[in-house]
């Protein structure tokens, strides 16, 4: 107790026991309000403790219990969007289709509309509140479908505002990547993978024979990141790239604006013995394009993979690697194993953010 009154992350070194002490971990919390993070799984359902820890420090809504009865409790759940509206996104769906507390969110944080129900987004009043919380100018008249247009040419990611037919809608879609390019990891019915969309995006080049400044050829080694699911991180390095006045002078191939098929039933298996080549990818029929004699989106992507690393390999390139904080990916690793085979020289960057999404 006295050593998490003077250091609150002294909690991260203690035993279970000491963990779900409701005494020690206020004692922590009130110390470093961060410290929460390393509680007790019982007291991180404990409303007194969350609600303290949550007004402290309003990300410690991260680490709260998202299976804890108090997330079926308006007032509670109430309490909590008024510090961090993302409490919503834990909320159970009798109180994500709660008009009031839904307004109480928006009129704080329009994107957070998100993590409401369906049937709130395309609710004329709730879509307004929202819009006019982001500073977009709207008029009297204006539809809800308008409004979450509006919505969208202000911010990209308000497409994660949009109900799911919109979502689904390549106007849409097209409207939000042009404004910005991660919000495809929003778009529905496999428009995150659609040409036009990812062309918006600017994550694919309009022509294969696209001219660039430098000769060598490079390769993203990336995290897909065009699922909803996922973090962002990798679509904006990308993005970074293409804007760099050094590396935007390099034709790179990135991975994520490919569709994805593969001769391994569970696609990222490093023990699966397909490392791009002909002779150890099992589809070889579907790899190349008849008449450009290149990848195809029919391809196994070690393959496509493969492809792209050895016309870099050929163009004296190189391969750069995107490490987020919880390490590579299975497929990164598949992908560091194929540069080695074809001579292919890496960079590899780090990030130790801690990135919303998913972790693997």
């Amino acid at each position: 107790l006295v050593a998490v009154k003077r250091d609150g992350f002294c909690l991260r070194f203690a035993s279970n026991d000491i963990k779900n002490d409701k005494e020690v971990v206020m004692a922590a919390v009130n110390s470093r309000s961060r410290a929460f993070e390393y509680a007790g799984e019982n007291l991180k359902k404990n409303k007194e403790v969350v609600t303290a820890a949550v007004q402290l420090h309003g990300n410690n809504l991260q680490h709260i219990g998202k299976d804890a009865e108090f997330w079926g409790d308006r007032d509670f759940v109430l309490a909590l969007v008024d510090v961090n509206g993302k409490a919503l996104e834990f909320a159970s769906n009798d109180i994500k289709r709660d008009k009031d507390v839904v307004m109480a969110v928006v009129q704080k944080n329009g994107l957070f509309l998100r993590y409401a129900n369906d049937d709130l987004k395309k609710d004329r009043e709730v879509v307004m509140a929202a819009v006019k919380n982001i500073g977009c100018s709207v008029e009297d008249g204006m539809r809800w479908q308008d409004l979450v247009l509006a919505g969208i040419n202000k911010d990209g990611n308000f497409l994660a505002c949009a109900n799911e037919d919109l979502r689904a809608n390549k106007d849409m879609v097209l409207a939000a990547a042009s404004q910005n390019g991660t919000a495809l990891k929003f778009a529905l019915n496999n428009l995150n993978q659609d040409p036009d969309c990812l062309k918006a995006a600017r994550l694919f080049d309009e022509l294969e024979t696209e001219a660039y400044i430098r000769p060598e050829k490079a390769v993203l080694s990336i995290k897909f990141s065009l699922a909803e699911s996922c973090t962002i991180y990798a679509t904006e390095f990308a993005l970074a790239m293409k804007n760099d006045e050094f590396l935007g002078k390099f034709k790179t191939h990135n991975p994520n604006a490919w569709c994805k098929d593969s001769c391994d039933p569970n696609f990222t298996d490093i023990g699966h013995p397909c490392r791009g080549s002909v002779s150890t990818c099992q589809m070889q029929s579907n790899n190349l394009d008849l008449a450009t004699q290149r990848p195809c989106s029919q391809s196994c992507w070690r393959f496509a993979f493969r492809f792209h690393q050895q016309e870099s390999k050929d163009t004296d390139g190189f391969m750069i690697q995107v490490e987020e904080k919880v390490g590579l990916g299975g497929g990164q690793k598949i992908e560091t194993e194929m540069a080695k085979e074809v001579g292919l020289k890496v960079f590899r960057t780090y990030t130790d953010q801690e990135l919303p999404g998913k972790k693997n």
